[in-house]
């Protein structure tokens, strides 16, 4: 287990077919959605760009579970 802030978001719906693509820019399950798929690909930038980690879990028709762990060493920046 990684030390640090986990905060899970995590949903009963209709799960992703391929979570492996979510968060590549324009990916969108369903065509015919409203909507730009650009959202997680946008928030994956962020991630890079910081000390956290993203672990994205889903299974289809069963639902997802999207964990973001913000790392000891961020937090102890932020707070030193």
């Amino acid at each position: 287990m990684i030390l640090g802030v986990h905060y899970t978001i995590q949903d009963y719906g209709q799960g992703i077919k391929h979570p492996e693509k979510i968060t590549n820019r324009y990916y969108r399950e369903q065509e015919n959605k409203n909507g730009f798929g650009i959202g997680m690909n946008i928030v994956k930038s962020i991630v890079d760009k910081s000390d956290i980690t993203m672990d994205i879990q889903s299974t289809y028709l069963k639902g997802t579970t999207v964990t973001y762990i913000f790392n000891k060493s961020l937090l102890i920046d932020k707070v030193t």
